[in-house]
């Protein structure tokens, strides 16, 4: 494993120019030799398929349009089943193996002390697709390190204007969830005007959360997705309200109508400034 597992991914370009231009909220992609992921991207159970169904998943779901009616599809399915599934067309999603492989974990801990996150802030998935078939129009609630492995696949992403940091997933056409109704202004449709790039061996697409996402797997494809959920303000700032809540007794105090709510909010402002 390279001392650096940004430097090793983004490599040619430099690490400097990712957190410049990028992180967290621009795609960066860069295309290089998968060489250079060693330790990452040729850990045992990510060489053939046959070794990765021998390694537990938190589930393995089957994904494609024509698995479910005007729906993309999100299947549970057994091992056992992954071959027919392949051969039905359908891309199969091993959600979140457990890697036996040191080498590979060390390169997730390392990235994600470059990156200044929690441990298990990034979770690795794989995806494998045979040719023909993809996925259409979507967003996810997570950012991605998307590490082509075999094969090439075409990816369309534009920017989210709609919803930029969406706190759930999206795919077009179905209906807006309830988390995401408050957000949306105009009916959810993506962008018509799309950035197409392709992924080959040892290319690396770091995707935002929240951008608009069609693929094409041009040839059979298995990419490792180093998914990563990082921590919203509110994620960041809800735990010191509660506790404000939890230690201050004015806070049980009955919200009736003659109490005053701006005097109330700030004192929350005033508490949560003598907390910083």
């Amino acid at each position: 494993m390279a001392a650096s597992s940004l430097a090793a991914l983004w490599a040619p370009k430099s690490v400097a120019d990712f957190f410049t231009n990028a992180w967290p909220d621009e795609p960066f992609l860069v295309h290089g030799p998968l060489a250079r992921l060693r330790g990452l991207a040729d850990a045992k159970e990510l060489t053939s398929l046959e070794a990765l169904l021998e390694v537990p998943c938190r589930a393995v779901l089957a994904q494609g349009q024509h698995l479910a009616a005007d729906r993309f599809g999100n299947l549970a399915i057994e091992p056992a089943q992954v071959s027919s599934t392949l051969k039905s067309g359908a891309t199969v999603y091993f959600n979140e193996p457990k890697f036996r492989s040191r080498a590979l974990w060390r390169w997730v801990k390392t990235l994600e002390q470059e990156l200044a996150l929690a441990p298990g802030t990034i979770r690795p998935s794989v995806f494998v697709s045979p040719r023909g078939r993809g996925a259409r129009m979507h967003f996810d609630c997570t950012e991605s390190f998307v590490v082509q492995l075999r094969g090439r696949k075409a990816w369309r992403i534009a920017r989210n204007e709609q919803v930029p940091f969406p706190p759930v997933n999206y795919l077009e056409g179905e209906p807006v969830p309830e988390a995401l109704a408050p957000l949306v202004k105009r009916p959810m449709k993506a962008p018509k005007k799309t950035r197409r790039v392709v992924l080959e061996a040892g290319s690396v697409l770091y995707l935002p959360r929240g951008w608009w996402h069609a693929t094409q797997t041009l040839e059979d494809s298995a990419h490792l997705d180093l998914l990563t959920a990082l921590p919203t303000w509110a994620d960041t700032l809800r735990p010191l309200v509660e506790s404000l809540f939890a230690r201050g007794r004015h806070w049980l105090t009955p919200a009736t109508a003659h109490a005053s709510a701006p005097a109330m909010l700030q004192q929350l402002i005033d508490e949560l400034s003598a907390a910083r």
